[in-house]
């Protein structure tokens, strides 16, 4: 409630400055979820997914890639792609196929 489009990107970059220096595994993923959070509620998919990624949820990954449409969605295909994550399956749809394309 307290992160809006103003300050989200100075808020997040210092929670997730601070999880270096978490020493319990639970307190950092709460944390890092957190600022997957508040990074989808001011629209920033690719960041929200980035720590997603980091996190290793692919409950979450997917969750974000579905949320996501349009051209946004292709740009968090090339990401996933890029550091070879599993996303899971598609239905059969033209769309689909081509992300999926873009994935491998």
């Amino acid at each position: 409630e307290f992160v809006n489009k103003d300050n989200h990107a100075r808020v997040c970059r210092y929670l997730l400055s601070c999880s270096d220096y978490l020493s319990d595994e639970e307190e950092i993923t709460k944390l890092m979820k957190i600022v997957s959070t508040a990074y989808r509620k001011c629209g920033q998919m690719c960041d929200s997914l980035r720590v997603a990624i980091k996190l290793n949820d692919p409950a979450l990954v997917k969750e974000i890639f579905d949320e996501s449409k349009g051209i946004e969605k292709k740009q968090l295909a090339f990401v996933i792609g890029s550091v070879k994550y599993p996303i899971g399956e598609f239905e059969d749809d033209e769309e689909e196929e081509e992300l999926l394309d873009i994935i491998d």
